[in-house]
């Protein structure tokens, strides 16, 4: 089977399809595994400067691995207006990425870490394809490909180039989603409404994941509990925990340094002292450390 031939002609070519939780599942996961794990090793002891660029990079190959996808489907013939267009939330990244790459603005990516890596990881582990598809093809490789490379934009984000998201501006994180969201919920009825579809079927729009669950997925197992009827209020309530779990281990972090640069400090007053991150601080380039030991060396002189 051609890995890159159209839908019909690999189901046509008998290729056994891909089914969550097998061996090809457990390859994906590892070939993902391996692929953020090799991405973030090489940067070890390189300078800010290329982490920052090689982050670029991956935040402008995410919106060119969407466009493939697209322009692929087109060609396989499995192109429809009710799935296909870049307006889920996994898609979405690619346009998110895309305003980094034009701005640098990190709140972007603090975005892409809080709701990309908890979103994508879910979706690597509880794989839907939205149909049946055979393990190794185009469109199954290029699902976890582009959900493991938005995961690793996050995890480099702040591992690799040190950046935390802020408790702070957590409301420019849920702006975004709020948008998407909202953009998702009347695109659904639109098109729906204009293709004389049911608000919920199995070919209706459903962008966001809004209408209903994928099942066999944290989402379906929403819907299972709270109904279809009131399948949003539970999807809403789910991403608030969520939300407030990924910024736990920084609000945290945030307390313990606090504490440890106050020093116990009984009056308070240390409070006003702004915490300074190691990465807001000068790497110690050589000119630097010769500037340093410079004026080390004059004031040993005056004593």
């Amino acid at each position: 089977m051609n890995f890159f031939a159209s839908k019909e002609q690999a189901l046509a070519s008998g290729a056994p399809f891909f089914h969550s939780f097998t061996l090809a599942h457990l390859f994906y996961l590892m070939f993902c595994a391996a692929m953020i794990a090799v991405v973030m090793r090489s940067m070890k002891g390189r300078s800010q400067q290329t982490r920052d660029k090689v982050l670029r990079y991956l935040c402008l190959l995410l919106p060119v691995s969407q466009a493939l996808r697209i322009a692929w489907e087109v060609y396989a013939g499995i192109f429809t207006w009710q799935y296909s267009m870049p307006f889920q939330v996994c898609s979405s990244m690619s346009w998110i990425a895309l305003f980094y790459f034009i701005t640098k603005n990190t709140k972007f990516l603090d975005y892409i870490y809080i709701v990309g890596c908890s979103v994508g990881t879910a979706a690597l582990v509880f794989a839907n394809l939205n149909g049946n598809y055979p393990s190794f093809y185009y469109y199954t490789w290029q699902y976890f490909f582009h959900h493991t490379l938005f995961v690793l934009i996050g995890l480099f984000h702040v591992f690799v180039c040190g950046r935390r998201p802020q408790i702070r501006t957590a409301w420019f994180t849920a702006a975004i989603l709020a948008v998407l969201v909202s953009f998702d919920m009347a695109l659904n009825q639109v098109i729906n409404t204009l293709l004389h579809l049911p608000r919920v079927s199995p070919t209706s729009a459903n962008y966001g994941w809004l209408s209903f669950g994928a099942p066999g997925t944290p989402l379906g197992t929403i819907e299972k509990i709270f109904g279809t009827r009131f399948y949003f209020v539970g999807e809403f309530l789910a991403a608030i925990i969520v939300f407030g779990l990924m910024y736990v281990p920084f609000i945290v972090g945030d307390r313990r340094r606090r504490r440890q640069t106050v020093g116990g400090d009984p009056t308070g007053a240390a409070d006003a002292i702004d915490v300074i991150d190691a990465t807001d601080r000068p790497e110690p380039t050589p000119e630097r450390v010769l500037a340093f030991a410079g004026t080390d060396a004059d004031r040993g002189s005056d004593r």
